[in-house]
């Protein structure tokens, strides 16, 4: 999609923000999962692991220690 064609930056991005105020404030059909905007779990577990770092399995890393030693 080419966003320019939607409308101006600053435009396009205070609808986006009230399109998303809009559905977080929908009551969830099941108030224990709130009503999320596509995308948001991706983006919290991205800015959680640029934080916390990602867990790795020690045979994925001996496994690439073992390439990186050749």
């Amino acid at each position: 999609i080419d966003t320019a064609r939607l409308g101006n930056p600053k435009w396009l991005g205070e609808r986006m923000r009230d399109f998303f105020d809009i559905l977080h404030d929908t009551p969830a059909a099941d108030p224990a999962a709130p009503v999320l905007v596509p995308g948001e779990i991706e983006l919290d577990k991205h800015r959680r692991a640029l934080v916390e770092g990602i867990e790795v399995e020690s045979s994925a890393v001996q496994h690439l220690r073992s390439r990186l030693a050749r």
